[in-house]
């Protein structure tokens, strides 16, 4: 899996979130931080 795949998974989740606190940019702010997290999980 590559880096766009995962940051991908990741906004997509922070925009679920964001839309539950009413806070897109937050939300999507979190997305990529666990989309990059997912990445480095996954190539280890």
């Amino acid at each position: 899996m590559n880096w766009g795949i995962w940051i991908a998974v990741g906004v997509g989740i922070g925009a679920a979130i964001g839309s539950a606190i009413d806070s897109m940019g937050t939300g999507i702010g979190m997305g990529i931080g666990i989309g990059i997290a997912l990445g480095i999980a996954a190539k280890h």
